[in-house]
């Protein structure tokens, strides 16, 4: 293999292609002729670019690839520059290759990651899952989506609950106390007054703004609060349009992807995020109680001790308002040429207010 690596997707080539495949052993000697490539998830990643790559090969050999999903930093400079600053695109290569063959918890087979920071070159070659169908967070997810994502999500976190292997991590996998974080002050700052102008006019700015400045404030508590709960990997991008679904009774009936922001803090921070984000809102108000209660008695029967349901209850809410930071600053550093990020962008706005109105989700921020 060369030391080149594709800045594109257009600058992946049959030439560059063979060696890395080769490598990982999984098109044996066989050699990439050709490739045909097509955009995916348009509108739906603000950080990645997303290609199915069909490849065709000189010879067939068992089990090599059809097709590939090639996955690279955004063209757009704002948000790579968000992605650089908070090192999403080295987390999410280093998943792949330190803990994917670990996890129960079904996500794409890596076929290359090749990761170069100096030089802000980042590919990854992933599985292109075609037996279940991606979820769609603009529409909003349905109660048995729900149920699965959440007993899917219970089953990952008590894995990592409270682990000691969490240390082997620590080269890569941040913390919230990481000073990369440092940048995140700066950027809901600069974020927010766009936030407010992106809304829709009936948007409750009054009612919100005193939580947002409240939460800017005590960022640097919130923080420290987010590594002072009981730890555990956290996804951090768990959303709907992560998670593909197929057949409950199938081979494949989930599996999550996206893997850049992956953070070693409170899990509840995923909880928080999906149902508030990814969910209608009178969806929730009628269902979030008792999936709550179903997402801790999954906790308890995977060996999580010590850990009540309504201390469970109160991280929730807090990550209900933890990350509300994601649409504020998404709003803020806007791809407006995308449009299915626009709507999805106020849609993500409007359900995490909504939910933390509801549960009074500011009074969980650190004084």
């Amino acid at each position: 293999m060369t030391d080149f690596i594709p800045y594109s997707a257009a600058e992946i080539t049959p030439e560059w292609l063979t060696p890395v495949l080769r490598e990982g052993g999984h098109i044996g000697d066989a050699r990439v002729l050709s490739i045909d490539r097509e955009t995916i998830g348009e509108g739906v990643g603000f950080m990645g670019e997303l290609n199915r790559l069909t490849l065709h090969y000189d010879k067939a050999v068992p089990g090599a690839p059809a097709s590939i999903v090639s996955k690279m930093p955004t063209a757009f400079e704002s948000a790579r520059a968000i992605g650089n600053a908070f090192r999403f695109y080295e987390r999410e290569g280093r998943f792949y290759t330190d803990i994917a063959p670990e996890v129960r918890t079904r996500v794409p087979q890596c076929y290359g990651s090749v990761v170069d920071v100096e030089a802000d070159r980042y590919v990854l070659l992933l599985e292109d899952i075609r037996a279940a169908s991606v979820g769609d967070q603009l529409l909003g997810c349905t109660l048995q989506q729900a149920e699965t994502v959440i007993r899917e999500a219970a089953g990952f976190h008590a894995t990592w609950w409270e682990n000691p292997q969490l240390e082997r991590f620590a080269a890569w996998m941040p913390t919230m106390a990481d000073p990369m974080y440092d940048y995140l002050g700066p950027l809901w700052e600069k974020s927010w007054p766009a936030f407010l102008d992106f809304q829709a006019e009936d948007y409750p700015r009054d009612a919100i703004t005193p939580i947002a400045n409240r939460s800017l404030a005590a960022l640097t508590k919130t923080r420290a609060k987010v590594g002072a709960l009981p730890q555990s990997i956290a996804h951090s991008d768990f959303r709907l349009d992560n998670m593909f679904f197929g057949d409950p009774k199938g081979q494949m009936p989930f599996a999550l992807i996206d893997w850049q922001l992956t953070l070693r803090a409170t899990p509840l921070l995923d909880i928080g995020y999906f149902l508030s984000q990814s969910m209608d809102i009178d969806l929730r108000r009628d269902n979030e109680a008792r999936l709550l209660r179903e997402y801790h008695s999954v906790l308890l029967d995977n060996g999580v001790r010590n850990y009540s349901f309504e201390q469970c209850w109160d991280e929730y809410r807090f990550g209900v308002v933890a990350m509300f930071v994601i649409p504020v600053t998404a709003a803020g550093n806007l791809d407006t040429s995308n449009p299915r990020a626009v709507p999805l962008i106020r849609a993500m706005a409007e359900r995490s207010t909504a939910a933390i109105l509801d549960l009074n989700a500011g009074a969980t921020l650190p004084d």
